[in-house]
């Protein structure tokens, strides 16, 4: 069962807790923790099977140079393993939310695979306008200021790419109540609870 943000504050699957808001409890309804764990441990050997993990010199996208680089979406071409990372990262979805938003290759597929499961509305955040079209920057749900929405993606390092995300929710006049990623690297900062399946340091 997922989360509820009523007797809740948000929290990742390895028991630490971010995000700037209290709600409470550290528990979900039937929040399973041996299941949990065991998940968490196969998804780890998962992705180091298929590696996701690059060693090198690589720029990120906040502008750090790091000495590797996690390539997840690498991971959603293995049907076996996103539907791990689909299970895992539902289960971290508040049952509060009735829409998820996502931005990019990253939160995109992840995102989608997560709205038909948990049967939540889809709303595409671009990057960018188009320069053709409705020129316009959301695809699919269009929220309003009676939605309530979680976001989704693959990997935050310093939350970039989610403040970007929230960035153009924020012009819809939709409540943003939490984010949820696979892997955490970084300790970027952002308004609402963020939580996680893994650190880097689980699967380097």
């Amino acid at each position: 069962m997922r989360l509820g943000l009523g007797f809740l504050r948000i929290r990742s699957f390895n028991g630490k807790t971010f995000g700037s808001r209290d709600f409470g409890a550290t528990e979900s309804r039937g929040f399973d923790s041996l299941r949990v764990h065991i998940m968490k441990e196969k998804l780890i050997r998962e992705l180091k099977r298929v590696g996701v993990v690059e060693r090198g010199v690589f720029k990120l996208k906040s502008g750090v140079v790091s000495d590797y680089y996690i390539d997840m979406k690498k991971a959603f071409g293995y049907p076996e393993v996103m539907r791990l990372l689909v299970d895992l990262v539902s289960e971290l979805v508040s049952e509060e939310a009735n829409c998820v938003a996502c931005q990019g290759h990253g939160g995109m597929p992840l995102a989608t695979a997560i709205s038909l499961k948990l049967g939540l509305k889809l709303v595409l955040v671009r990057e960018k306008a188009k320069d053709h079209g409705r020129n316009t920057l959301i695809d699919g749900y269009v929220p309003n200021e009676r939605d309530r929405i979680w976001i989704i993606d693959d990997v935050f390092s310093n939350g970039t790419s989610v403040r970007n995300t929230e960035a153009v929710l924020k012009q819809t006049g939709a409540n943003i109540i939490g984010c949820s990623v696979i892997l955490k690297r970084g300790d970027g900062a952002i308004d609402f609870p963020l939580n996680y399946i893994l650190e880097a340091k689980d699967i380097l």
